[in-house]
């Protein structure tokens, strides 16, 4: 968890983050719209009957009060702060609600109870004035011209146009086509921005001659001529940092796919588009990429992820921030605009943020696309280079590393860590503590890392040196579906606080997302209006979900970080199922002795296999020389569980009927044997395919991709809900008989199917 702060902290915060949209509440000022503790007019403070708002916020030159604001201490839950100020809200009339405890903004309306939506977005951040007016009537205010709504749909499939376009060029997929296409884009974005500030008599800094609506109207070779010897230079001109070149020379033979994507850009208006325009098209042409198994050693990191990150390590003004592995630079971004959100109001301060508070570095191209998106975001993208930071390390230079480091890749340079090997998620760890400067007050450090990480033997030694090194603050699992569509890798968020400080706590907590605010499938779609537990965790709630175990236990069991491991199964069982009437798996399935199969190789069998998602067992009939001839072979046994040792998480077992006797299995299976007078067989198969087993399984679930495994003895330890004969029975014979119906259905369903064309 976060420092506590008192509430005046969180009052200081908020008066700097509306002084700078424009809010007033200097007393001597005749625009003063910030009352606070008290309202503006005597027939209000009669309707409040003396209760006093933390903020009222009115329309200028009006007594009309639009805004309550509630501040709580950071780790108070603003469900109960939301209701307060909508009683204080109604009584003056007020349209809108604020809560915030510092960390987390929610905001409603008093008059639907609705959470606040801006441009298809629920609000999480103060908004000026104007916009403010805007939600006096509807919770959902779009401020987005349909025209430029359109755009950004449109930009997805001109992402896909383009990519085809650029293969046509023979360019390689991935960076190479997507550097291409965005620097186009770029040079669209940055024209917008400057055409704005020209008609706002803002200064410019790009002349007329280099920007969009002039060369546009330009064709065939003297178009790419003109962009690659003039514009492209020019704009590099403007916007280089040291000896780094931004801008490269397009790779096109052709003129006509740089018309092509031209013409296909100029019809859309992308400035106002509250998105991370780089980070779309990213997104999709990795997403391209990486779907012809071609694997790019980066995902794209969710930006609710990345909120999350930054409101965890929560950068105050005047530290550095830096992300080694920064892609698109989507966490130096963010980390960007929260420091912007606290930063003392001047020019020198202002300086101070763009020129020496975020830093990052990236192995590939991609390093460019991070600095164009930084000089969008108003700026530093002179600390954004392109190098491997695995073979140059930093030490002792930052006050927060904030990462999503590259996962299970390789690297040649461990030999200059402390822990030397070719293991890059090892190498990655140790550089983010060797980034840290020794003496920064608290320096710390936010990475997502695979799961495997956290418990695997081979990481043992360096889970040790965390230790001795840091402060472990709070081990973070998120789901398995956070990387979706790219991957569903189980990851956690290490966090660590007193970096190289000798400081230790006597507790690491473990805080486990199961809702993270999205569908956990690839569509990964936004749930809007409920709670998640990112959110939860920076409030009160955070304590009852947090399992705290003591440093001294996790030194005792190899520096094990991964949460689930501690806690007692028969503790997680009668939470998951609601109930003391519990049986443990020992008592119901034993381990047997399996005989060994002698395979010959014209002789046929009947391999068993499982079925994933708990649809039970299937055989397949090989000759003895098609069966691996690598692998031990045994006889199944009748009334026995089997159980795949490799890939649990997709509830692969079944029982062995008698349908399946004379079968044989592989040694990736074992076999239980079920103890009838305690459960019947086809009941328990039931039983293990229900959601509630499932999620109760998956938390001692070892492994970081599909192939996740339970070991067999921690299986028998396992414990699930104890069902009398008689409502086993009722429940066997309930399935049975919607399997028959289901398999009829089926077969009349084929037979109609095949008598088409009779």
């Amino acid at each position: 968890m976060q420092n506590e702060s008192i509430e005046r902290d969180v009052e200081t915060l908020i008066d700097l983050q509306l002084k700078k949209l424009g809010w007033e509440d200097n007393p001597k000022s005749k625009n003063r719209n910030i009352w606070k503790q008290q309202p503006k007019t005597t027939n209000e403070k009669k309707d409040l009957l003396g209760l006093k708002p933390d903020y009222i916020l009115y329309q200028s030159d009006t007594n009309k009060p639009i805004i309550v604001i509630e501040a709580k201490r950071a780790n108070k839950n603003l469900y109960s702060a939301l209701i307060q100020g909508t009683n204080y809200a109604k009584k003056i009339k007020a349209p809108i609600v604020i809560a915030t405890n510092g960390i987390i903004i929610k905001a409603i309306h008093t008059k639907t109870g609705n959470r606040l939506i801006l441009d298809d977005e629920e609000v999480d951040s103060f908004f000026d004035e104007n916009i403010a007016l805007k939600f006096i009537e509807n919770d959902n205010v779009r401020t987005i011209s349909k025209k430029i709504i359109s755009s950004r749909a449109e930009l997805i499939k001109i992402f896909k146009d383009a990519n085809s376009i650029l293969r046509k060029e023979g360019l390689l997929a991935g960076h190479e086509r997507f550097s291409i296409f965005s620097n186009i884009l770029f040079l669209k974005l940055m024209s917008e921005i400057q055409d704005i500030k020209e008609k706002n008599n803002e200064d410019n800094i790009i002349p007329i001659e280099y920007r969009w609506n002039f060369f546009k109207r330009k064709s065939g070779n003297e178009l790419l001529s003109y962009i690659n010897d003039t514009v492209l230079k020019k704009f590099d001109e403007y916007y280089k940092s040291g000896n780094d070149s931004i801008f490269e020379e397009l790779k096109i033979k052709n003129a006509s796919t740089l018309e092509g994507i031209i013409n296909q850009l100029d019809q859309l208006e992308l400035v106002n588009i509250e998105s991370d325009i780089k980070g779309d098209a990213f997104e999709y042409f990795l997403r391209t990429y990486n779907s012809g198994e071609k694997d790019l050693g980066e995902y794209y990191t969710p930006r609710h992820i990345v909120k999350f990150l930054v409101k965890l390590l929560n950068p105050k003004f005047g530290e550095r921030v830096y992300d080694p592995f920064c892609g698109t630079g989507g966490m130096l971004i963010e980390s960007f605009k929260h420091l912007y959100k606290t930063a003392p109001i001047n020019k020198q301060s202002l300086t101070f943020l763009k020129e020496k508070s975020v830093f990052g570095r990236e192995i590939s191209t991609t390093a460019k696309i991070a600095k164009m998106n930084m000089i969008l975001t108003d700026d530093g993208h002179n600390n954004i280079r392109r190098i491997d930071s695995l073979a140059n390390p930093e030490n002792n230079k930052y006050d927060i590393v904030i990462t999503n480091m590259p996962f299970s890749q390789t690297t040649e340079f461990g030999n200059l860590y402390d822990i030397p090997t070719k293991d890059a998620n090892n190498i990655c760890v140790q550089y983010c503590i060797k980034a840290i400067d020794s003496t920064s007050e608290n320096g710390r450090i936010g990475i997502i890392v695979p799961e495997k990480v956290l418990f695997d033997k081979s990481y043992k030694e360096l889970r040790e040196k965390i230790y001795k090194t840091c402060r472990i603050e709070n081990i973070i699992s998120l789901p398995s579906g956070t990387f979706e569509p790219y991957t569903n890798v189980q990851t956690s968020i290490i966090h660590l606080t007193k970096v190289k400080k000798d400081i230790k706590n006597k507790f690491v907590n473990f805080y486990f997302v199961k809702n993270d605010g999205f569908s956990l499938d690839k569509n990964r779609k936004k749930v809007i209006g409920k709670e998640n537990d990112l959110d939860n965790f920076f409030t009160e709630s955070n304590n009852k979900k947090t399992l705290r175990i003591p440093i001294e236990k996790i030194k005792e069991n190899s520096y094990i970080l991964q949460g689930k491991k501690y806690i007692p199964p028969i503790e997680l069982a009668e939470i998951t199922f609601n109930t003391t009437n519990l049986i443990k798996l020992s008592e119901i399935l034993s381990k047997v002795s399996k005989k060994k199969v002698i395979i010959e190789l014209a002789n046929e069998y009947k391999l068993l296999g499982v079925k994933n998602y708990a649809l039970g067992l299937v055989n397949k009939i090989k000759k003895g020389y098609e069966v691996s001839p690598k692998m031990k072979h045994y006889y199944a046994k009748e009334n026995h569980l089997c159980w795949c040792n490799v890939d649990t998480k997709n509830g692969a077992f079944g029982v062995i009927t008698k349908d399946f006797k004379d079968s044989i299995i592989t040694s990736n299976f074992n076999m239980l044997e079920i103890n009838k007078t305690k459960v019947e067989p086809y009941f328990l198969e039931i039983l293990l395919r229900n959601k509630k087993v499932q999620e109760y399984f998956d938390n001692y679930i070892s492994g970081s991709t599909n192939r996740k495994y339970v070991k067999v003895d921690e299986l028998l330890n396992f414990y699930i809900p104890n069902y009398s004969p008689k409502k086993q029975k009722e429940i066997v014979e309930n399935v049975i008989k919607y399997e028959k119906i289901i398999k009829e259905s089926q077969f009349q369903i084929q037979l109609n199917v095949d008598n088409i064309t009779h």
